[in-house]
């Protein structure tokens, strides 16, 4: 299904549209907080058309950060496994991540995303250049549900440590592996 600009659904933040479709949201990029959902890759940008992204979920409820730093390694951790180089400490995430918090209400419940995604195309193309690996973190108010009851149930299964990226890695796309049959142990083979 293809759309025309005035056929995407409201708060796709481009140029001036509306952002009654998102929660409230702060986001965190190239030095600076954006209040809302700002552009942030380009159909050139690897991560969007190789899916070379990596995250990581947390969250922040009545004034705590359960496991933050746990958290913010772990996408570290995910963006070396995928190849691309993490630019951010983990205390530098912990800190933006409160800092991005006391924007909220303080009944308001928080999902925090921090990311990393390759920008440039590497050598062959199909992987990303680390040097080029853009961060961001995205906060927004998400509800949980009730105490006793979860949405969070997933009904696919957790990959196979043979089948790309492990349980304990978080990427935005396919692994590499799954990408490209060649492809295997971060090295491009027969390409």
């Amino acid at each position: 299904m293809l759309f025309r600009d005035n056929d995407l659904p409201a708060g796709n933040n481009q140029k001036g549209r509306d952002m009654s479709g998102w929660s409230d949201t702060w986001t965190w990029i190239d030095g600076k907080w954006h209040d809302g959902n700002p552009p942030i890759m380009g159909p050139r940008t690897h991560a969007s058309w190789l899916g070379s992204s990596v995250f990581d979920g947390a969250r922040f409820f009545e004034g705590v950060m359960p496991d933050i730093d746990q958290h913010c390694k772990r996408v570290n951790d995910s963006a070396i496994a995928l190849g691309i180089r993490p630019t951010m400490e983990v205390g530098e995430m912990v800190e933006l991540t409160r800092e991005g918090c006391a924007r909220f209400r303080s009944d308001q419940q928080i999902y925090v995303k921090p990311m990393y995604w390759a920008e440039r195309d590497g050598p062959g193309i199909i992987t990303g250049d680390p040097e080029s690996t853009r961060f961001c973190l995205c906060l927004f108010d998400a509800p949980m549900a009730p105490r006793g009851r979860s949405h969070e149930h997933n009904p696919f299964s957790v990959p196979a440590p043979d089948h790309g990226m492990h349980a304990r890695e978080r990427q935005g796309g396919l692994s590499l592996s799954e990408q490209c049959p060649g492809h295997a142990g971060g090295q491009e083979q027969g390409l």
